[in-house]
């Protein structure tokens, strides 16, 4: 029995789409064009010859997790209430499903090329896979989908289900229709291109638009496609395109359709869809993301780009974050030795609340309550708040917290006041917890507050006003090292070789900025979980430990794949403006070490 390879080629090939794939030179129609321009989600996986390890990584770790047999271990898990009889039967059926996942060599769909895409539809998404498989073996594995189609029409019974051919004059389709269903497996080919779909309309149209060979009608020839591609880094990994605008309006029409069936428009069931109504129309304002993702063998790179609609500037969704200004000055914040930093522009909280109180007045029968509570936050709390804020994690420090430290910012309109005003709420904290017999306190200093709790004696957090904004930190000293950096008396971030290499933040103008200086840890969670599967296989057998001694060979199991997985890496993503008003541009780094 083969299943193990079966069940890791099926399991890779769909998980891994942008992963396991390598591109061929010399194909005269791109595989893209087999994906119709209303698609409303579209990958296409390539590979380079120097592959992402993350990816490589995940894929060795799932060959292993497949390899030990745990999918046994979880069919027994599963049947542990069956009686003998029972679970005999089961796993006769279990099985026969697994040897007929061997009908199809999944392992070819990732060896050249593999398009996925899916369309938002009614009652449910459409679905499509494309993959060039050698020539040699088109043959058997339509033969062996066919077959696969046939033994699943079989265990459905003909009164419930009809299969049927398609014949094109490209290529041929065999469909599975199941009664009452809305969709139909179907398989089949064109060339040296393999099609799963769960329609027939989307298997059909890959087949004539490969055949026609131009692009027409295609997704990858429209112009909102092209135009964006062409401000994206070539990928050598994958491109990803969601068609946002899209999803949004499909969204909208089937809360039309809900609206309709509630009845009355007084309902609480109508009330809800008008206010998820109004909210996706306010996010229609948004048009496509596009991706693309390249690796060098050491690191992996994305570049997305997302684009606003035509008009998006009459947008209340839009306008929160219009008028976005970078962090300047960054490097100031961050000591040489953190682990995790971002800086974001942020987004208009006080318009935030206003689109928030206009949805609720428009759409509620009592706004009256939603209304005062947003209002308050607005005018007591997020007016003051600009919208820019910051967090940085640093080590553990031998006078700080023990677990490690952080540090988070909120840049403010007006600082004046702010800890004088703090001190105040804290106090009246500290008189309602004596009055339950725990104790509080804070040393108030001229621009800071360092809170003394003797219930978390690890722990003193330290709030004060820097350079216009709120911090929070974890403790004092957390405080401290940040200001003898912003003060240059110790060395920031831009000093470290590892962030250096990521090429991030070396612009003025990101919005956003983003690093992180990573090890994966499953080496400490692989060695919990085969303990712990030990542990739990060594119970005494009775009823009641059955489940547990079950869950122990499947944890057992499962550690050395996550022993895979161990890796060290660091990451950064920044987010640019676009030469066009309407797109914003993100790139992302993974760097392995």
């Amino acid at each position: 029995m083969y299943a193990p390879r079966s069940i890791l080629a099926l399991v890779s090939s769909v998980l891994l789409l942008a992963a396991n794939t390598r591109a061929q030179e010399g194909q005269s129609v791109p595989l893209g064009y087999g994906v119709s321009d209303d698609a409303s989600y579209y990958v296409h996986g390539l590979t380079s010859e120097t592959p992402d390890p993350g990816m490589l990584a995940f894929e060795r770790a799932l060959g292993k997790l497949v390899a030990s047999g745990i999918h046994e271990d979880l069919f027994n898990l599963a049947t542990i209430e069956m009686s003998a009889e029972q679970r005999q039967r089961a796993k006769a059926t279990f099985d026969h499903m697994i040897d007929l996942c061997g009908l199809v060599d999944w392992s070819l769909l990732g060896e050249r090329e593999i398009v996925f895409a899916y369309k938002m539809a009614m009652p449910m998404p459409e679905y499509v896979m494309l993959a060039r498989v050698p020539e040699d073996q088109i043959k058997a594995q339509v033969a062996g989908a066919n077959k696969l189609l046939a033994e699943f029409a079989g265990m459905i019974g003909s009164e419930m289900s009809s299969l049927r051919e398609i014949e094109l004059e490209s290529g041929q389709l065999q469909a599975l229709e199941i009664n009452g269903a809305p969709m139909q497996m179907t398989v089949g080919s064109i060339g040296d291109v393999l099609i799963f779909s769960s329609s027939s309309r989307m298997a059909v149209a890959a087949v004539n638009m490969l055949g026609r060979g131009d692009g027409r009608g295609s997704l990858v020839q429209t112009e909102r496609y092209r135009s964006a591609l062409e401000q994206l880094p070539k990928a050598t990994e994958a491109t990803i395109y969601i068609d946002v605008g899209g999803i949004f309006e499909f969204l909208n029409q089937a809360l039309l359709i809900g609206k309709a069936s509630a009845g009355n428009g007084n309902s609480q069931q109508a009330e809800m869809l008008n206010l998820m109504t109004a909210i996706f129309t306010e996010m229609d304002v948004c048009r496509q993301i596009l991706i693309t993702s390249a690796s060098d063998g050491q690191s992996m790179t994305s570049a997305a780009l997302f684009e606003m609609q035509p008009g998006y500037e009459d947008s209340k969704f839009a306008q929160l974050f219009a008028n976005q200004q970078p962090w300047m000055g960054w490097t100031r914040y961050v000591p040489a030795d953190a682990s995790e930093f971002y800086f974001d522009s942020g987004l208009n909280f006080s318009g935030l609340c206003d689109m928030g109180i206009q949805i609720a007045k428009d759409n509620l029968r009592e706004p009256a309550i939603p209304v005062m509570v947003m209002t308050q936050m607005r005018d007591q709390f997020l007016s003051n708040l600009s919208g820019e804020s910051a967090y940085v994690m640093l080590p553990a420090m031998a006078d700080g917290c023990p677990l490690g430290e952080m540090l988070a910012f909120w840049r403010l309109e007006n600082s004046e006041g702010v800890l004088r005003g703090t001190e105040r709420m804290l106090e009246g904290v500290a008189d309602l917890l004596a009055q339950r017999g725990q104790e509080m306190d804070f040393v108030a200093g001229e621009d800071s507050l360092e809170l003394v709790l003797p219930a978390f004696p690890w722990i003193r957090p330290t709030l004060a006003i820097r350079d216009g904004c709120m911090v929070i930190a974890t403790s004092p000293a957390a405080l401290a090292k940040v200001d003898r950096v912003f003060a240059g008396e110790e060395a920031s971030i831009r000093s470290r070789e590892d962030f250096a290499e990521l090429g991030i933040g070396n612009g003025k103008d990101a919005s956003y900025l983003g690093y992180g200086h990573m090890d994966s840890g499953m080496e400490g969670l692989a060695n919990l979980a085969s303990a712990a599967g030990f542990f739990m296989s060594l119970m005494p057998e009775q009823k009641d430990t059955l489940v547990a001694i079950k869950m122990g060979a499947v944890l057992t199991k499962l550690a050395p794949a996550l022993r895979e997985m161990q890796m060290s890496f660091d990451w950064g993503t920044e987010i640019l403006p676009s030469e066009q008003p309407n797109q914003i541009m993100s790139r992302t780094v993974y760097r392995y070490r």
